[in-house]
């Protein structure tokens, strides 16, 4: 029995140990991993890796939404699999596309994207998947897509990807025209859009209208996603032109104008009372016997 009480107490200091050297710097390490394995598609390595960040430093909100975030993400990935329904289906697969796109998860969003565009067939899908061709580097690919929309497909932003690929592939006479033609509908509230005209007019040398329309994109913004969008404006080398420069960096401290953390969520309209709710779109009215499905803070019930 003594034998036995000594190692319990062994025990006991060891997890005392563990505990105590848990902090900051470890939860940064694990979240920083589990980011890298999201990257790379392995969802249960990550889910691991930033539960424990959040755990080791429960004083970071940020880990914690991250966690729990993706642990909603990997639920509706489920749901997909199994919905039959085409129009909550479609709202399912926007929602997982953005949180791939943002999460640097390329493979699965350009599978996803393909899908996608083949039930839906619309100007929107298509510039999802221009959208993850281009993640992908598979410029002539875009391109070719974004080429053969009929006339009722073709959208502001179709138009501004198509710029982009044509830019990347070389053909400036013709990215440049479609650049000089190119105009944002009054009061655009659309940052990806927005984002997309910025590429556009950086690649076609138009620096000006890259960082007022940059400036534009990151004002559309919701607030707890403007991190994310300065990251990705950081990375871009379609933006590689302005980048670095003093008036970049002043476009990349624009605040967001935009109203409520729901962003484009396509159930943003039908938040309960009719409002617009802050960050989580957690609160949907029923539609039928069904939740809307478009938000990806949203875990369907």
């Amino acid at each position: 029995m003594r034998f036995r009480g000594k190692v319990c107490a062994l025990l006991l200091v060891v997890m005392a140990c563990g505990v105590a050297s848990a902090g900051p710097e470890e939860a940064a390490k694990a979240f920083t991993a589990g980011k890298a394995l999201l990257a790379k598609g392995d969802f249960d390595g990550a889910a691991k890796a930033l539960k424990e960040a959040a755990a080791a430093d429960p004083n970071n909100s940020a880990y914690f939404q991250e966690a729990a975030l993706l642990k909603r993400v990997m639920n509706l990935r489920k749901q997909i699999a199994e919905e039959k329904d085409a129009e909550t289906w479609q709202a399912m697969a926007r929602a997982l596309y953005g949180y791939y796109r943002q999460n640097g998860i390329q493979g699965e969003a350009l599978t996803l994207a393909q899908a996608l565009h083949s039930k839906a067939g619309t100007g929107e899908s298509a510039a999802l998947l221009a959208d993850a061709y281009l993640a992908a580097d598979q410029n002539e690919a875009a391109a070719t897509l974004l080429a053969g929309l009929k006339e009722d497909a073709v959208t502001p932003r179709t138009v501004a990807l198509r710029g982009v690929a044509l830019a990347r592939l070389g053909e400036t006479d013709e990215a440049q025209a479609l650049a000089a033609k190119f105009a944002l509908p009054k009061e655009c509230d659309d940052a990806a859009l927005c984002f997309d005209a910025a590429r556009l007019y950086a690649l076609t040398g138009d620096k000006d209208k890259a960082l007022a329309t940059l400036k534009c994109a990151l004002e559309c913004t919701p607030g707890n996603q403007l991190a994310a969008v300065r990251a990705e404006a950081k990375a871009c080398k379609d933006l590689a032109a302005v980048a670095g420069s003093e008036e970049f960096a002043k476009v990349l401290a624009t605040e967001s104008k935009a109203v409520g953390g729901c962003g484009k969520c396509p159930s943003r309209d039908k938040c309960a009372g009719g409002e617009k709710k802050e960050a989580g779109c957690g609160t949907h009215e029923k539609s039928g016997d069904k939740k809307d499905a478009g938000c990806e803070e949203y875990e369907k019930k």
